[in-house]
């Protein structure tokens, strides 16, 4: 339901709903379900326009993500982009590339090519926020 909520633009629906869901899951040792749910509070933050609040939540799913157990393409590979986003409205590009790339790199991994290929495009087409640089493509 978070999820819906966020993709709906219901983004305080999103965020009480993906906390719920996110207590839960902590509490039943659920850490991909964690994750999924910390990623859809950071886009509910984000809808908001509180991107330091998104990114931290996002940095949290993250970290659960690269534990988890299960599907690498929704614990983390997703979490990652929305890191990415606040990374990138907080001005910090050179972090929020390195998230999209690997992100990226996951999808390619399990054969999502179409959620690669738009993070690929992502990249050819990253704008610079104010007072920071791209780092120069490997």
């Amino acid at each position: 339901m978070a999820d819906l909520h966020a993709d709906l633009g219901n983004h305080h629906q999103a965020i009480k709903r993906g906390t719920r869901s996110a207590g839960l899951r902590r509490a039943i040792g659920d850490t991909d379900g964690e994750a999924c749910a910390l990623a859809t509070v950071a886009r509910g933050c984000q809808g908001t326009g509180d991107h330091h609040i998104a990114l931290t939540h996002a940095r949290r799913a993250v970290e659960l993500g690269r534990t988890s157990i299960g599907s690498h393409d929704e614990t983390l590979a997703s979490p990652l982009t929305i890191l990415a986003t606040a990374l990138h409205h907080l001005g910090h590009a050179n972090e929020a590339l390195a998230c999209v790339r690997e992100a990226a790199q996951i999808y390619t991994d399990k054969g999502l090519d179409s959620d690669a290929n738009a993070l690929h495009q992502q990249i050819r087409t990253a704008t610079v926020p104010p007072n920071s640089t791209l780092p120069t493509p490997r």
